[in-house]
């Protein structure tokens, strides 16, 4: 036999819970007031007085259909994630609002990843020119060695290996916590030993040479938080008249290094990405057949090297 609850009103039952989350703390305000929008569009088709337990997987996915004309794909599918939400939480054994849970077998929709706008070299170029010193060797360090900003905040003078012209990606900033090395070369290593150069003409003659520590030391002596980080590089763009994400010197870098002749594979490990559909991502961007398991390049002995089979390129 189904509960009394079950023949509770849907609209008061989704808004109850919905202020129960906000209250709670368990959600932002910007959270609670999307789904409280989702939850109208959802009560005004069904009727704010249908019974909880009357409504079906038919019922939200002719809901669905009917927001096709309201909502972009992605938009959809957000809304959708507020309505499966409540069904979790109303079929949860304690509650048992619904004995069966409609939204249970809902999957959302497909929606293709848009295709990053490519950054350009005379972009980076225009950053470059106006920062101060460090936002300009920030910059480059991300444009230059792919680095996720948790991993440029991270970055200590013992990770760069000068005589191989590498730098060893630590395992603390990197994503998934696993470590890789990337090449060091032209403008990417002249400007780190330059900021290095400012650095230590500024450490009093008894600290010594500087050998360890981060590379962008905050006021406190510590390492510049991730975030700070963030806002160095992103000011430097407002400064240029863009708005460049750290995260769009990423993509920049990969996209310069397959252009350059370096197959997905050897992008895949550049990066640090376990999966190379990941990769492929990142190099949609323009128009070139990413082959999987095809590298042009290997890395030996700290530098990006041709590899081309005998009878000539493929």
């Amino acid at each position: 036999m189904e509960p009394s609850e079950s023949r509770a009103p849907i609209g008061p039952s989704m808004t109850a819970w919905n202020d129960s989350r906000f209250d709670q703390g368990l959600i932002r305000r910007n959270t609670h007031r999307g789904a409280a929008w989702h939850i109208r569009l959802f009560t005004d088709i069904l009727g704010p007085d249908t019974p909880i337990c009357e409504v079906t997987e038919d019922d939200i996915e002719a809901w669905r259909e009917l927001l096709r004309d309201r909502l972009q794909p992605r938009s959809r599918n957000v809304a959708l994630s507020t309505i499966r939400q409540y069904f979790l939480w109303a079929s949860h054994p304690r509650r048992r609002l619904v004995t069966i849970n409609p939204a249970a077998e809902i999957r959302n929709s497909r929606v293709p990843r848009p295709v990053r706008r490519r950054l350009r070299a005379r972009q980076v170029s225009a950053v470059i020119g106006v920062g101060d010193l460090r936002a300009r060797t920030m910059v480059i360090v991300f444009a230059h060695l792919g680095v996720r900003r948790s991993e440029a905040a991270a970055l200590c003078w013992e990770d760069i290996d000068w005589e191989t012209m590498t730098v060893t990606v630590n395992a603390d900033g990197a994503k998934g916590e696993k470590e890789r090395t990337v090449p060091l070369e032209g403008e990417a290593a002249r400007a780190l030993r330059e900021w290095h150069a400012h650095l230590e003409a500024e450490r009093p003659l008894e600290a010594g040479p500087l050998l360890r520590g981060p590379v962008w030391p905050s006021k406190r002596g510590g390492a510049l938080a991730s975030g700070s980080v963030a806002r160095v590089v992103t000011d430097a763009s407002h400064q240029a008249g863009l708005h460049i994400r750290p995260h769009d010197y990423r993509h920049h870098a990969a996209i310069e290094m397959h252009l350059n002749g370096a197959g997905a594979a050897v992008v895949q490990r550049f990066l640090g990405h376990e999966s190379l559909e990941t990769t492929g991502g990142y190099l949609r961007a323009v128009a070139e057949d990413v082959r999987p398991f095809t590298s042009r390049t290997s890395y030996q002995n700290g530098r990006w090297r041709a590899n081309l089979p005998d009878d000539g390129p493929d």
